[in-house]
């Protein structure tokens, strides 16, 4: 039986949303993204995270918000 990783989206990546979202890269989940300022989600963009520019658009990507 194979299992894909369903994509998850974060809004919000502070201190604990970067952190808890850093795991989903790490174990293979594609990950969107929105926070308020682009600048606190780059580490996660550099890991692969896809910007969202609007929590809208962020949650309307993933299976999972």
């Amino acid at each position: 039986m194979s299992s894909v990783p369903s994509a998850v989206t974060f809004i919000g990546t502070g201190i604990m949303g970067s952190r808890m979202a850093e795991h989903l890269i790490a174990n293979g989940h594609p990950l969107h993204v929105h926070n308020r300022t682009r600048k606190k989600a780059e580490v996660l963009l550099k890991k692969g995270a896809v910007w969202h520019g609007t929590p809208e658009s962020a949650a309307a990507a993933g299976d999972t918000t």
